[in-house]
């Protein structure tokens, strides 16, 4: 009698047995495999609000213009303009680990990929807790890439001038709070889009926007931001808190 053949009579008997009896035989145990704790899910693809959203806080100098775009294949980019024909064009893509809706591409730093071939010099740094990669390829093509973010900047500079404008405009996408004066902080009420504000006794305001962009001014008065927005007709749709 084989060993395996030998186990199943014994099983059986005590299966018969315990019916026998009136009892519950116990059950047989069995090896089941575990299952991991956790498994990672990828995030659902980024909407094209959502790759735009990645570009808010950025800071045109004087002079220079920005024309958003949209490719075919959904990714989401634009397009600056300034003086001497100087162009700077950008592309947000889904970050590494992302899902792709159909057409979307992945994320590849082109700082990387300018570092990889000939170039004048590179660097990676942290700017508010966040990666930032720069490359400066022998052609004098400049690329900032944002890891995290899915952003990919480029232009050809050409001279300290332009690098400046360039590293400038690039790395503001970093600031989540930009500095009013009174009278540009009272155009954005006047054009809509703030969400609310946090006032505090010295006279500084946090403006919120609908955005998710954040403005930092200061009130000439107290009792100024009250005004104004009592003045627009606004009290029902801007919530105000104070510290």
């Amino acid at each position: 009698m084989s060993t395996t053949f030998a186990r199943l009579v014994i099983v059986l008997f005590g299966i018969l047995g315990g019916l026998s009896s009136g009892q519950d035989a116990p059950p047989p145990k069995l090896d089941v495999p575990r299952k991991p704790a956790a498994m990672y899910v990828p995030p659902p693809p980024p909407t094209t609000d959502q790759m735009r959203a990645e570009m808010n806080g950025l800071f045109l100098p004087s002079g220079f213009q920005h024309e958003p775009l949209l490719s075919p294949n959904g990714e989401v980019g634009g397009l600056i303009t300034g003086p001497d024909k100087f162009k700077i064009a950008y592309w947000v893509m889904p970050p590494f680990g992302s899902r792709l809706a159909p057409g979307q591409v992945a994320f590849e730093s082109l700082a990387m990929k300018l570092k990889a071939g000939k170039h004048q010099w590179s660097r990676e740094q942290y700017v508010s807790d966040e990666l930032i990669q720069l490359t400066l390829a022998s052609d004098n093509t400049l690329a900032v890439s944002y890891p995290n973010r899915g952003v990919n900047m480029s232009c050809n500079v050409n001279g300290p001038g332009q690098l400046s404008d360039a590293l400038l405009m690039a790395l503001s996408i970093t600031n989540t709070v930009r500095r009013l004066s009174w009278d540009k902080a009272k155009e954005l009420f006047e054009k809509g889009g703030v969400k609310s504000c946090t006032m505090f006794h010295t006279g500084v305001v946090f403006i919120h926007m609908a955005d998710e962009t954040r403005f930092e001014t200061r009130q000439p008065s107290s009792g100024a931001l009250i005004a104004l927005i009592r003045a627009l007709g606004k009290e029902d749709k801007i919530g105000i808190a104070t510290d």
